[in-house]
């Protein structure tokens, strides 16, 4: 995850990242039901996708995002719905909408 780059490389190199991902992630399609063969999935998936890991963790705190990807890894999630399910129970309902909405948005 993004995260790495600023735990290994420092805070400049981590902001670099994020603003290259946000750049490349812009008029992208959401990753919400993205099909692999899509010419921009790399980008969706793995860039986009991360800037929405890492600003979910920013809403949440960074403790408690590490507590629920444990959570996740131990409940064997396999699903957008099984994962947004999981983010209300221990989150919100507020949480879970928020995260639903980046995940279909452009």
């Amino acid at each position: 995850m993004v995260l790495h780059f600023r735990e290994r490389l420092g805070d400049t190199v981590f902001q670099n990242k994020l603003d290259g991902f946000r750049k490349r992630s812009k008029d992208t399609p959401p990753i919400w039901e993205i099909s692999r063969g899509n010419e921009k999935a790399e980008t969706v998936l793995y860039e986009k996708g991360a800037l929405i890991l890492y600003d979910f963790s920013q809403k949440v705190g960074e403790a408690k995002f590490f507590e629920f990807l444990k959570k996740v890894a131990a409940s064997k999630v396999n699903t957008t719905d099984r994962l947004l399910s999981l983010v209300e129970l221990r989150f919100s309902k507020e949480i879970r909408e928020w995260l639903e909405i980046q995940l279909k948005t452009a």
